[in-house]
């Protein structure tokens, strides 16, 4: 029977897309209580019994979050009161470090998710939504259709082996860009701050240093290269779907090439991917895709144009 389930499991894991973002309540959720009631000192979290199942259920967020998927916190209370948990109680195995974005406020929350899908340029879809309060999941599963609603088991211990097991959170395959996911949403908050503030876009996309390069396809980056073929939807031209047995075979006869990209604000890892066949008189371009995640709908020209250069050599 744990053989059949765990086939079940990667079946199910390597059908289904990933999801992109893990969404967490604070109060009852990471951990025991309500803050702006009870404060910091009677939360809790790290003690016997209740307080240990909320510590293990955050090592599970960890764990997560060490897969490559974002934490966010949507919480009705006081952002302060919850940033105080994060960075003073000394049993928090979550840090503010590893939180991509609070929505931390008295909003609904599902317009706060929705907020948050235009602040990340990511679809709802991306999107799981963790909540101990039934109230707030089914408000949130009526306003926004195609978000994954988990339904918490009633005993909190269980919720770390649940929410390891959730097939839309197990990536079989870890690349580097998904270790720096965290970082590089953050950096990307500032880019979009100061970008907003600027009179000009074009003068503040300069001043930034952009730095694309193109890499070829190599052992190194192929696992990379199969998860933007897959996961990635918007600026994909043609959205194929190729794994990397699929690109060893077309690396033979076609050139394939990454775009790695640096500016001021650090190293956004591999953000593109292009596959030219050569003709006998110019070239076709049969794959063109760029993970929105970074800067995506700023760069496009700038890289289509930087691969043309290379094509024409």
């Amino acid at each position: 029977e744990k053989l059949s389930s765990n086939l079940n499991l990667i079946i199910s894991r390597i059908s289904k897309a990933s999801k992109k973002v893990l969404i967490l309540d604070c109060d009852n959720t990471l951990w025991g209580g309500v803050v702006g009631e009870d404060g910091i000192e009677k939360i809790l979290i790290g003690q016997d019994g209740l307080g240990k199942a909320f510590e293990e259920f955050q090592r599970a967020i960890l764990k997560i979050k060490n897969r490559g998927i974002l934490l966010v916190l949507a919480s009705k209370n006081k952002k302060e009161d919850v940033v105080n948990v994060l960075k003073n109680h000394k049993s928090m195995i979550i840090k503010n470090k590893d939180i991509t974005s609070f929505k931390v406020n008295w909003s609904e929350k599902f317009k706060n998710i929705l907020q948050l899908s235009d602040d990340l340029f990511l679809g709802t879809e991306s999107f799981v939504f963790w909540d101990d309060n039934p109230i707030e999941r089914k408000k949130v599963k009526m306003n926004i259709k195609n978000i994954e609603v988990v339904e918490p088991k009633q005993d909190i211990s269980d919720w770390s082996k649940q929410l390891l097991e959730l097939p839309s959170l197990s990536n079989l395959k870890i690349t580097k860009e998904d270790l720096k996911k965290t970082k590089q949403y953050k950096n990307r908050e500032k880019f979009l701050s100061k970008k907003n503030s600027s009179k000009s876009e074009i003068d503040y996309l300069k001043s930034i240093n952009i730095k694309p390069s193109i890499i070829k396809l190599n052992k190194s980056n192929i696992a990379r290269a199969e998860q933007m073929c897959m996961k990635t939807n918007q600026f994909n031209v043609n959205t194929k779907r190729l794994n990397t047995n699929d690109l060893n075979i077309l690396n033979k006869d076609r050139d394939i090439f990454l775009v790695h990209l640096k500016d001021d604000y650090g190293d956004h890892g591999i953000i593109s991917l292009t596959i030219l066949k050569e003709t006998k008189d110019s070239f076709i371009v049969e794959l063109f895709l760029m993970s929105c995640r970074i800067l995506g709908r700023y760069l496009e020209n700038w890289i289509l144009e930087l691969i043309r250069r290379k094509a024409l050599k």
